[in-house]
This record gives C-alpha cells, structure tokens and sequence, in this order.
C-alpha cells in the first residue's frame, strides 16, 4: 500500500484521480484495501483521511 501511495505522490498531477460522488474526498483501490485523501497540487501535499478494509471504510467516513 506504502507504494502506491509513493507513487501517486510522485505522479500528483498525472495521477488518476477518483473522486468521491458528492464527496471532497478521493478513492485509491490497493487490492481489498482503500485509501481515502485529498491533494494539493500548489504545496505537493496527499491529505489521508482513511485507511482500511473496503468493506469498512465507507462505513467509517
């Protein structure tokens, strides 16, 4: 998971994003898992909200 993340860290501005629908949040798969985050192109920053189980963490945010 620490990879992925590394990597769209990387790629920011390349990267497909996913966006939540009626959400500010966005959705990274990594196998069962998911990343929820926001970004910010000017500061180069990735904002995690959520880490976890698919199942679970729409439940959570």
């Amino acid at each position: 998971m620490q990879a992925k993340v590394d990597e769209m860290g990387i790629r920011l501005d390349a990267f497909p994003h996913q966006r939540l629908t009626g959400r500010p949040e966005c959705k990274l798969r990594v196998g069962d898992h998911r990343v929820l985050y926001e970004y910010d192109f000017a500061q180069g920053r990735i904002y995690l909200h959520f880490v976890g189980n698919r199942r679970e963490i729409y439940k959570r945010s």
